[in-house]
């Protein structure tokens, strides 16, 4: 593939617009729900996810939605998960301290949703 500038000084790949195909690329990458084999959501990264940190921490006053505490090690938590039939919104976005709240509603939603798994299979049975 050649690569030209024209008059403006923008890249060029013969009559296209290289960065409009750029921008059309989007930093996306899809998930499998592996209990029903079909895709969930599209999961967020890159620069997306980091302005949507940005937002949810601001929205939330860089505390705690479980314990209340303020800080800087918080992290950015779906409040249902993905897996579950959350969505990508900043309405099931919260702020959440990793230690203890995140670790500890992670293990909450494992075992949820490792009973949930054996409970389906045994009626497969």
């Amino acid at each position: 593939m050649r690569l030209g500038r024209d008059h403006r000084g923008d890249l060029q790949e013969g009559r296209g617009d290289v960065r409009q195909k750029l921008n059309t690329l989007r930093p996306g990458v899809r998930t499998l729900d592996m209990t029903r084999g079909a895709p969930v959501v599209e999961r967020i990264r890159g620069h997306e996810l980091v302005k949507i940190r940005e937002r949810i921490l601001l929205r939330d006053g860089y505390r705690c939605r479980v314990c209340g505490r303020v800080g800087t090690d918080l992290e950015v938590d779906h409040i249902t998960p993905l897996y579950a039939g959350g969505q990508e919104a900043d309405a099931n976005r919260q702020s959440i301290c990793a230690i203890p709240c995140h670790r500890d509603k992670t293990e909450r939603e494992e075992k949820e949703r490792d009973n949930k798994i054996f409970n389906d299979t045994r009626t497969i049975r």
